[in-house]
């Protein structure tokens, strides 16, 4: 894709220190007003083609520290890392109101150790989204390499789609871990959310929501379904996607609903857990479809403990 700049650019630049209490205001208002004009005339206009700076874009770069500031008004993302490795966002605070759309808060694109901790984050799209990769021969792209080793703690979620979203271009993502985190905001957010490409082999594997409060009576537990905007198999057969080792566990609060398990004609998802879930839910329906190896380990729902029947809700 060809992007244009971010307001604050860097590009291999190793043992990079965006650091203090200042401000970057992106000034979105007139990106965002283009985007849903555009939007209005034609339903199938892409994110991408109103072009909308980012307020951050750092990219293969080594040793990366972003700290202690806040962004607002983002045009586009907030923050996006792409291949970058060894990379640490400490006490940002990132805000974009309703109506912003594709503002989201870090985009951790094709990176490793990654370490996001501490931070503020409340936009109108993903809080924080694992990105990589799309289309079907995705995966034999050597220059794009997995997103692995990601940590996520101590943050507290507004507005947002979801606090941690995997996709929807993405390949291969491993070990993710989010922790010890809360969802404040008003909106329809959701806790984990996993989304599933047709046209891109996809392995999503060894991800973790753990010990998560939520204080948003809109929100969903956990998203795992197909995501079909503007995919392209380009006449070729559809690939596999695999999702295994699926974790959700100490989680409490008042949600909306459980949210959906159901992925696409040729995924697989299987290891799914939730363990230590007590939550009140306005929908008490759980859905989960197509799941091999679905466990539900000491989890109350609405007061009353859940073991998965498959004669009611669970399948």
């Amino acid at each position: 894709e060809v992007w244009i700049p971010a307001l604050l650019n860097a590009s291999n630049v190793n043992h990079l220190r965006i650091t203090g209490e200042g401000t970057i205001a992106g000034g979105g208002q007139p990106f965002w007003d283009e985007f849903w004009k555009a939007r209005a005339a034609d339903k199938n206009v892409t994110n991408l083609a109103v072009k909308r700076p980012r307020n951050i874009f750092i990219q293969d770069s080594k040793d990366v520290q972003v700290s202690g500031i806040s962004l607002r008004e983002s045009g586009f993302w907030n923050i996006h890392l792409f291949r970058c490795t060894d990379v640490a966002v400490k006490n940002v605070d990132i805000r974009a109101p309703l109506r912003s759309p594709s503002t989201d808060g870090i985009d951790v694109d094709s990176c490793r150790n990654v370490a996001i901790s501490g931070c503020y984050i409340s936009v109108d799209d993903d809080n924080i989204g694992l990105k990589g990769n799309k289309g079907t021969s995705a995966l034999d792209d050597k220059s794009i390499p997995p997103v692995e080793h990601i940590r996520v703690s101590n943050c507290t979620f507004g507005l947002g789609n979801s606090a941690l979203t995997v996709g929807s271009e993405a390949t291969v993502v491993r070990d993710v871990i989010i922790e010890n985190c809360r969802l404040t905001g008003t909106n329809k957010n959701c806790v984990l959310k996993l989304k599933l490409r047709p046209d891109t082999e996809e392995h999503y594997e060894n991800i973790t929501a753990r010990n998560i409060t939520v204080d948003n009576p809109a929100v969903q537990l956990v998203s795992i379904l197909g995501w079909t905007q503007f995919f392209d198999l380009q006449g070729r057969p559809a690939p596999d996607q695999l999702v295994t080792n699926v974790t959700l566990a100490n989680i409490t609060g008042k949600l909306r609903d459980f949210g959906r398990v159901d992925g696409p004609a040729k995924s697989t998802v299987a290891n799914l857990t939730f363990k230590n879930i007590n939550i009140t839910l306005t929908n008490s329906a759980v859905v989960t479809r197509n799941v091999k190896n679905l466990k539900f380990t000491k989890v109350k729902i609405n007061g009353v403990a859940y073991m998965g029947d498959q004669g009611t809700a669970g399948k």
